[in-house]
């Protein structure tokens, strides 16, 4: 009779592992609904647009100079005044400005933040839940600049002083 085979441990895993990779994941259910949808679906109707302060000196930006300023790397406008500049904490909103203006992922760009509060070299910027609140903080903070979705820096409910009726911010256009 022979003696039993011992394996290691390690052998052991990497053989799991390996099936693992072999079978790979399973595939799922695709709905009608998800078959039949477009390509580019509802992304395309989506877009941001950055606002500023009123009192912000410049009114046209090229992309490089907002990723320079949303990555921490530019603090003064033109002008020489302080940027404050401001995110949204998540959404589709987020996602898409992060992936347009600063080439990074949603999740890149919160680690590329962890980095740099931990290497000493910034801090975390100030984030807000809503589109509405950030535009409300854009508006009464000088030198501040942030990002919401077009439907929303056009809509003059959210946008105009209700007082004056004029506008709280201004939209900084992107030049290439």
């Amino acid at each position: 009779m022979k003696p039993p085979v011992k394996l290691r441990w390690s052998t052991l895993c990497w053989a799991v592992l390996s099936i693992a990779f072999l079978v790979g994941p399973q595939p799922r259910a695709v709905t009608f609904a998800q078959a039949t949808m477009p390509v580019g679906g509802l992304e395309d109707e989506l877009q941001v647009v950055v606002i500023a302060n009123n009192g912000a000196p410049d009114g046209t930006m090229t992309r490089a100079a907002l990723q320079k300023i949303f990555l921490g790397k530019s603090t003064k406008w033109s002008n020489g005044k302080t940027v404050r500049f401001v995110n949204l904490k998540s959404g589709r909103v987020h996602g898409e400005f992060t992936k347009k203006y600063t080439g990074k992922t949603a999740s890149q760009y919160r680690n590329y933040w962890r980095k740099r509060v931990f290497t000493g070299k910034g801090r975390m910027p100030k984030t807000f839940t809503s589109e509405r609140k950030l535009l409300e903080y854009v508006a009464r903070t000088p030198g501040a600049v942030g990002y919401v979705s077009k439907k929303t820096a056009e809509d003059p409910k959210i946008v105009n002083d209700p007082k004056t009726g004029k506008a709280r911010v201004k939209i900084i256009r992107s030049k290439e």
